[in-house]
């Protein structure tokens, strides 16, 4: 019987391995395409996970949901860049 860490794990390992393809992509086809295509994919695989009957296939959800949301956080940050001044970024709380 796998042990209570191997869903979080499989899960890690899908997001770990599309993570730099997802930022390739991310930066070809920009930030509002591809969080758009996340935010979709992921909702699928989440609802998805609802006809899981048994381990191996809980699991191998787990590994699509790491690939959905792969390249997430990233985006997010690229996305917000554009609407921050780089002059604002990686500022201290400090006025200067």
């Amino acid at each position: 019987m796998p042990s209570t860490g191997s869903a979080p794990g499989l899960f890690f390992l899908g997001y770990f391995l599309f993570e730099v393809p997802s930022n390739l992509i991310l930066a070809r086809v920009g930030a509002r395409i591809w969080i758009a295509r996340i935010m979709i994919v992921w909702g699928f695989v989440s609802m998805a996970t609802m006809f899981v009957t048994d381990a191996s296939s809980f699991y191998a959800m787990r590994v699509l949901l790491g690939l959905a949301e792969a390249g997430f956080f990233p985006g997010m940050v690229l996305y917000l860049t554009y609407w921050v001044p780089a002059r604002y970024r990686a500022k201290t709380g400090r006025s200067s």
